[in-house]
């Protein structure tokens, strides 16, 4: 039998010089999917120049940056999608899915119209009523969309997104998930 050797809680042999200098590694990235991160990249930056106006834009841009197969931030130099977003966005990666989950389904119009929390929280009351997310990107009708409210402890009606608060929605969404079992 051999002997044992203690290890640290991190699982790395007690005394060893395991945490010395950090290896350089050099990655080759393919051609195309640098263009591709280049071409995203300036999309992204000139849809930020741009201002409010360009909210679709900006995170439709950051949506093909992180979701595409391999991730494009991989030929930026990032490890990971909450490092770029961090670098090159400026947002956390929760904030930055909400905003790219709303640009993929509201329009402009409707951006404006309803603001991007009230949005957030209609898809997130969707995504309640039907089970979970969708498995393809699906039009949603947000004018269309009634929101079940207590008027007060006894009546229960439906509204309009437009009418609907964000407390409301989140608060349907909630009994929503609480029918189903889901926290």
């Amino acid at each position: 039998m051999g002997t044992k050797r203690r290890v640290s809680r991190r699982g790395k042999p007690r005394g060893s010089k395991a945490q010395g200098k950090p290896v350089r590694v050099k990655v080759q990235v393919d051609r195309a999917l640098k263009a591709r991160w280049e071409e995203q990249l300036a999309r992204l930056k000139a849809a930020r120049q741009q201002g409010a106006g360009a909210f679709d834009e900006q995170w439709e841009a950051v949506a093909e940056i992180i979701e595409h197969d391999p991730p494009l931030y991989l030929a930026g130099g990032f490890a990971s999608a909450r490092a770029f977003l961090a670098a090159d966005v400026g947002e956390n990666e929760r904030t930055a899915r909400r905003f790219v989950r709303v640009a993929r389904y509201a329009s402009p119009a409707e951006e404006a119209r309803y603001g991007v929390a009230k949005l957030d929280a209609a898809l997130a009351f969707l995504d309640a009523k039907n089970g979970g997310p969708p498995k393809a990107r699906i039009p949603v009708d947000f004018e269309k969309l009634r929101i079940p409210v207590d008027k007060d402890s006894q009546n229960r009606t439906t509204v309009s997104l437009a009418d609907a608060t964000v407390d409301q929605v989140r608060a349907a969404t909630r009994q929503l998930l609480r029918r189903a079992g889901k926290p």
